[in-house]
């Protein structure tokens, strides 16, 4: 349903929502032990990175990789230019600084063509100026562990600290904040498909799994959220129904257009209402 695309911004091949969410930015000092990294992707996804998870330094700690799961992605997140001791601040379009960001998501989900043409999201100088982005970098004076909050050009926003040599293998399910919702689903996630499918892609993957490409054609009922109420949820799709009409949607679609997001957000959120589509659509209350 196109209309519904109108809370995001067409970038490349991806959609990015319209309002980023980022996690507040980590203590000014730098810590020391486990590394935590939170991760807002160019896809939308928000929240913690891995398990797995694992820090790798260069000798001194110059360059610092971070790998972790996200999702249905693994995120490879590259810090370089680091000096024991230092604090970056990074200001686009200002004089460059020597540290320099990349992260590169492999997985299911497209990027942008930005991304597949340069590998990954990259903060750093380009023709002796700071690339868009901004951000500032923290190291430790034994250079094994630092803190960070950088917002990269494509969108990707990462916040948090690593300490060299940190290993994470379990804990609890990776599963990223799929915006307008405020808490993480209730399933695993997967992705299968593109925004652009006609016939759209389905609302989950054949294990069950909630497919987040799925989600970014979900309007008003996601964001109800997973306490919502049986009437709250039928007055969120009573909205997306004026909204896709407005969009020039079919009539004759309607119904199955507010099944197909129901049933996301059912997914997401775990709700068992006993409700009919036709019905809802038919009341007095949705047709005003």
């Amino acid at each position: 349903m196109s209309g519904l695309a109108a809370g995001f911004l067409l970038v490349g091949c991806s959609l990015f929502p319209a309002v980023r969410i980022g996690p507040n930015p980590s203590s000014s000092g730098v810590p020391t032990g486990s590394t935590a990294i939170t991760l807002t992707s160019f896809w939308g996804g928000v929240g913690p990175l891995g398990p797995p998870l694992t820090t790798s330094c260069s000798a001194h700690g110059k360059q610092v990789s971070i790998d972790g799961a996200f999702g249905p992605e693994t995120a490879h997140i590259h810090l370089a230019g680091l000096h024991p001791g230092k604090r970056y601040t990074i200001v686009q379009f200002q004089a460059p600084v020597s540290a320099t960001v990349k992260i590169v998501e492999t997985g299911p989900i497209t990027q942008s063509d930005f991304e597949t043409r340069t590998g990954g999201d990259f903060l750093g100088p380009v023709q002796g100026i700071e690339a868009e982005g901004n951000g500032t970098l923290s190291v430790s004076e034994s250079g094994q562990s630092g803190s960070l909050r950088v917002t990269l050009p494509q969108g990707d926003v990462i916040s948090g600290h690593w300490h060299c040599g940190s290993r994470r293998t379990t804990g609890p399910v990776n599963r990223p904040v799929l915006p307008p919702a405020t808490v993480p689903p209730v399933v695993d996630e997967c992705a299968i498909g593109a925004i652009s499918d006609t016939p759209p892609p389905p609302a989950s993957c054949p294990n069950g799994d909630l497919n987040v490409i799925a989600w970014t054609r979900v309007s008003d009922v996601a964001a109800t959220g997973r306490s919502a109420s049986l009437p709250q949820v039928e007055a969120a799709l009573c909205r997306d129904r004026k909204l896709f009409l407005s969009f020039g949607g079919d009539p004759a679609d309607e119904t199955a257009e507010l099944e197909y997001e129901y049933s996301e957000a059912a997914l997401y959120y775990g709700w068992k209402f006993k409700l009919t589509l036709a019905k809802v659509v038919a009341s007095a209350n949705c047709s005003t």
